[in-house]
């Protein structure tokens, strides 16, 4: 194998390519230190040595920075890593060494992010808002159940849902019995719109006319 490139990454990095192909990047101090030059060969043991205890070391170690200053899903960790310019192997060895200790867990970040939301937000936005952090469906919805087993007493979706209509209809006026029909089906079609049932906007404006929603 034959190092064809060393090329500088900012003031203090240096990228490799390894038989034309990118590798990793290291440290200029580092270059020096394993004595890297371009167009040298490089033997696999020592190539192995410096992926897995300096490049794969230095990603674990960002990863759990990374995750010690905020919850991520898997899918935000990982793009992340992907944009500190770690290799796509080195990526997903990572992925599996923080999976491995549950230092991350989807399902886990979904209970939370629900739990945070739910009073909020409807149950469309909650789930798009997890689509867009890379949170699916199945993963969605298992959070639920676990929020529910773990709550004995909460208040199940559609009345957290009530709460948070509530909540956004209070900001909007202060008296239901002082707006018109006419504004409270103008509060109720945006409310629809941001995902949340017919039925519990009917239950908060108690309304026979928002049937057709």
């Amino acid at each position: 194998m034959i190092i064809t490139k060393l090329e500088t990454a900012g003031k203090q990095k240096t990228n490799v390519y390894i038989d034309e192909a990118y590798a990793f990047w290291l440290y200029n101090k580092e270059v020096d230190l394993f004595g890297l030059k371009e167009y040298d060969t490089i033997l696999p043991e020592k190539l192995q040595d410096i992926v897995d205890n300096t490049v794969f070391y230095r990603a674990k170690l960002k990863a759990l920075q990374l995750l010690q200053h905020m919850d991520r899903t898997e899918k935000e960790l990982k793009d992340r890593l992907i944009k500190e310019a770690y290799p796509l192997d080195i990526v997903d060895k990572t992925m599996d060494y923080v999976r491995s200790f549950h230092y991350i867990d989807d399902v886990r970040y979904a209970v939370s992010y629900i739990r945070l939301k739910r009073m909020t937000k409807s149950k469309k936005q909650i789930s798009m808002g997890l689509y867009a952090k890379g949170i699916y469906e199945d993963t969605i919805e298992q959070a639920y159940e676990e929020l529910k087993e773990s709550e004995g007493n909460m208040e199940d979706c559609e009345d957290a849902e009530i709460v948070a209509i509530r909540k956004i209809v209070s900001k909007k006026c202060s008296d239901l019995s002082t707006i018109t029909k006419e504004e409270k089906l103008k509060i109720s079609a945006s409310l629809y719109r941001k995902g949340f049932s017919s039925e519990n906007i009917r239950k908060v404006f108690s309304m026979e006319e928002f049937d057709s929603y």
